[in-house]
């Protein structure tokens, strides 16, 4: 596009001779003349228009503009929306300044220490998001840093436009040997023991032997030779038969949702932890459904350091819903076969006394299980008060 401003015309005429003379002896200048019969063209500044139209009625010569070129032209027809342009272009100027600002400080990798207290000793030490980087000496940060960083041997701040890349190396730790701490094997369910199996641990009871929740089984406690107390972790296994009830229940009359299709929208900018809405929006109504996602904004395929939140409304009516007790049998069912499959799938099920009874608007299911299974539970060991501790 042509930035400067310029008037193509079109001359009819047959004093051609006398029109060129006297825009000369104005001083109009004339570009790119060419004359065809008594037909001839040319370009002329904007400004000298109106003096050449005067000296071309003089010269019993026509003259009409052909075309107009030059930015100014190319502007004219949007400049009743100046505001448009104008905000668009403080948009732009406001996303390049910001993109000096800190806007994400990334930890990549696995570390001992957590992010949160390494994104802490950045802001003590004077990074964060939100900082003036221009301003920022990273070298010096990195220094009062890596002095608040405990077992990190380096630290190296990494900046990638307006975000932060931080590398870090810990020292490697020298292995320790840990000592197991000692432990107790109780009952996890009331059951008669069948199989005793201890591995680790004094048992102080015996296969046969009926046992209620949270009795002990194996003690970790062992007295030596020499007549001193000995703490040891506890293993066992301990199968035993079990005899315990569990409940299930389901409403014959329930309230359903069902999505009406009215969806509403609602976009905000996310600026420096700051919420700035796009629109002027009303609270969502009764009966609504909220999802929020956020994304990047990106201009020309350049991420910015401006989010866009976008919240979608969905709206829904409530439905009376009523199943037979045939139904909620069935959902029963279901619900006990799940329970199964996650509570006792290491289980023996010996049998399953099964009864269903009606109360009120509710149906409920007590299925009775005889299993054999391991009732082993570890408990740690509170030496505190126990002797030689």
């Amino acid at each position: 596009m042509r930035i400067k401003k310029r008037l193509w015309f079109t001359a009819s005429g047959e004093r051609f001779g006398a029109f060129l003379s006297a825009l000369q002896k104005e001083g109009i200048p004339v570009n790119h003349f060419m004359k065809d019969g008594e037909t001839a063209k040319g370009c002329i500044a904007p400004r000298d228009y109106k003096r050449a139209a005067k000296l071309a009625r003089k010269n019993n010569i026509k003259l009409k503009i052909l075309r107009k070129e030059g930015l100014a032209f190319s502007l004219y027809p949007y400049r009743k929306r100046l505001g448009l342009i104008g905000g668009g272009c403080f948009i732009l100027a406001l996303l390049i300044f910001l993109q000096y600002f800190t806007w994400e400080i990334v930890i990549p990798g696995e570390h001992t220490l957590s992010d949160r207290q390494i994104l802490s000793a950045l802001k003590e030490a004077g990074l964060s998001e939100g900082t003036f980087l221009p301003t920022a000496d990273l070298n010096q940060i990195t220094l009062k840093a890596l002095e608040q960083l405990p077992g990190v041997s380096s630290l190296a701040l990494n900046r990638i436009g307006s975000r932060i890349e931080v590398e870090l190396r810990e020292e490697t730790p020298k292995p320790k040997l840990q000592e197991e701490s000692p432990t107790n094997i109780v009952a996890a369910k009331t059951g008669q023991i069948l199989e005793l199996r201890v591995f680790s641990g004094q048992a102080v009871v015996t296969e046969k032997a009926t046992v209620s929740q949270g009795d002990l089984i194996v003690s970790g406690v062992l007295e030596g030779a020499d007549g001193n107390f000995i703490y040891r972790k506890s293993t066992a296994t301990v199968l035993a038969k079990t005899l315990f009830e569990k409940t299930f229940s389901v409403a014959l009359s329930q309230t359903t949702e069902e999505l009406t299709g009215e969806t509403d929208y609602q976009k905000r900018i996310v600026l420096f932890g700051k919420k700035i809405p796009l629109w002027f929006y009303s609270a969502p109504k009764e009966n609504s459904l909220i999802k929020t996602e956020t994304e990047p904004l990106t201009l020309f395929g350049i991420t910015l350091p401006v989010e866009i939140e976008t919240t979608v409304i969905s709206y829904y009516t409530e439905t009376q819903v009523a199943f037979s007790e045939e139904e909620g049998v069935q959902m029963l069912e279901k619900a006990a076969a799940a329970y199964e499959e996650e509570s006792l799938k290491d289980a023996q099920i010996l049998s399953r006394e099964i009864k269903a009874e009606k109360e009120g608007n509710t149906l409920v299911m007590t299925i009775r299980y005889q299993c054999i299974e391991d009732i082993a539970s570890e408990v740690p060991l509170d030496t505190t008060f126990l002797p030689n501790s």
